[in-house]
Formats: structure tokens, sequence, C-alpha cells
């Protein structure tokens, strides 16, 4: 990483890593430099829900059951993960957003992403979110109704809570959607989430 900040700051130079998952489901890993951080843009599609959560507003979740633990941390501890099928029953059923995360514990890129969840704003985001996380090494299927733009990790998705993918709540990056190197843009995106429902 030729200059990296942590926990979100505006990076100038960084070297996006994404996991390119063929067909077959090899992984390579691809980098490019960027000479700055994009901001996420606009597209229309937008879906808003008509009763919103108030700022500020938390809907109380239930426990969700235990994600099999793999290699990385993704602070579990801090932020209450989903799997895919019983999150999205969770969000339907409390009227809440999801963000859905897929990614590979042998990538390089998804194990940096990981630093992202310690975060104090992005914990506290989290809880306004139902947040599903799913691992493409033990369920290669997960998500696939989200590879919109290819197959890569780590992927992050926003999504209604009736499971409609949110298409303007992207990284700003033309090749890779929803892979996002500047971690600011993610979090905007997580505000305006949790903040519109």
């Amino acid at each position: 990483m030729k200059t990296k900040e942590r926990f979100g700051r505006r990076r100038t130079t960084a070297i996006v890593a994404v996991c390119v998952l063929g067909l077959s489901g090899s992984q390579a890993c691809k980098g490019k430099s960027e000479a700055e951080s994009v901001e996420g843009k606009e597209r229309p599609n937008e879906v808003i829900r008509i009763n919103p959560l108030e700022e500020g507003e938390v809907v109380e979740q239930a426990e969700p059951p235990n994600i099999p633990p793999d290699s990385t941390d993704w602070n579990d501890a801090q932020i209450k993960w989903w799997p895919l099928k019983e999150g999205a029953i969770e969000a339907r059923e409390k009227g809440i957003p999801i963000m859905f995360l897929s990614y590979r514990p042998n990538c390089s890129a998804s194990v940096e992403f990981t630093e992202f969840f310690r975060q104090k704003e992005v914990v506290e985001l989290s809880k306004r979110l139902v947040m599903i996380r799913e691992d493409k090494l033990v369920n290669p299927e997960a998500g696939e109704s989200f590879d919109l733009d290819g197959v890569y990790v780590p992927r992050v998705v926003f999504l209604t809570s009736d499971a409609q993918v949110r298409k303007s709540y992207v990284s700003g990056s033309e090749e890779y959607m929803f892979y996002y190197s500047d971690w600011d843009v993610l979090i905007k995106n997580m505000r305006k989430a949790a903040h519109r429902g």
C-alpha cells in the first residue's frame, strides 16, 4: 500500500485490490493505482421507504444465529452479523434496510477490509441496519443476484428491507461498483441507508 490512512480517512494515493472470482471459483487478486479517491455518485432508480426511521431512531433487532467462524475478524463482538436468509427475514419483518457483504477469507482485499468495521461510527450505524455477511468460499451462491457488475469480493450492496438493491448506493468505481476503496464513501452510503430506511 503506497499510502494508507486507517479508519476511513481520505486516501490520496491507494492501491485498489479486488479479488476477482472466475467461473471455476478460482481467485486472482488484481491491483491498480488510483490517483485520488472517488466520491460515490447518485444513480437513478433509488428506492426510498415511505416511513423512514427518524434521525437516530434504532429498531430493536433479534439476536442473529451464529455465523460459522472463519479466519477473519469482522468485529463480531460489536456488530450483529446475520446469514443471508435469516437477515433478509429480520429486515422484512422489522422494516430495517440491509447492508450485504460478500467476501472470501483467503482474499487479501477482504482481510484488509475487516479494519473498516472497527470504526466507532460504523459500529453505531450498523445498529440501524441489518448487517448480512456471507463467505463466498462456504456459500458460493450467496448473493449471486447482487453480482450486477461481475463476480468479485469484497462486495458491499445496500438493499431495502424487502431486499431490493439500491442501485444508487455505489462506490464510485466504474469497474467495481460495489467495491469500496474509499471508506468515506461507504460510510456516507451507510448514513444514507440508515437514515432513509
